[in-house]
């Protein structure tokens, strides 16, 4: 849990400077890989490893974006949304229990996995677009 909150620490760091933004990625990383092994499985049952999840990947696939766009208003967005769902995930209850059966199969993992790799895209493409819009409005 401790790898977790410096990851939340660097994330806040991070509407300071770009770098502390990957380092708090990295922490995250560890930590998922880290909980992985612990369980046994992919980390994605229950509140606190699923927004870890989507802290991480939201994080991740803003990196693109943070090379082309070099806004530092995007990587403050990144950053706080990065911090937030840390925050909310470290107030959340592991679960680790043993997956029932009907869970441990392919089509589980492959749909969590997906479903919260495409939340984490919807949510950078609504940072790039929130401050379009707040200057057309």
């Amino acid at each position: 849990m401790l790898i977790l909150m410096l990851s939340f620490a660097f994330y806040l760091f991070a509407t300071w400077k770009r770098h502390f933004l990957y380092i708090g990625l990295i922490f995250q990383i560890a930590y998922l890989i880290m909980r992985g092994l612990q369980l046994g499985r992919l980390p994605l049952v229950g509140p606190h490893d699923t927004i870890t999840f989507l802290s991480a990947s939201v994080v991740a696939f803003s990196i693109p974006f943070n090379v082309v766009l070099k806004r530092h208003q995007f990587q403050g967005i990144i950053a706080v949304m990065g911090s937030v769902f840390t925050a909310f995930a470290l107030a959340s209850k592991q679960h680790n229990a043993p997956l029932p059966p009907v869970l441990r199969t392919l089509w589980f993992e492959s749909h969590v996995v997906l479903a919260f790799l495409s939340y984490a895209l919807f949510w950078n493409s609504c940072c790039i677009r929130c401050p379009f819009l707040e200057r057309t409005g």
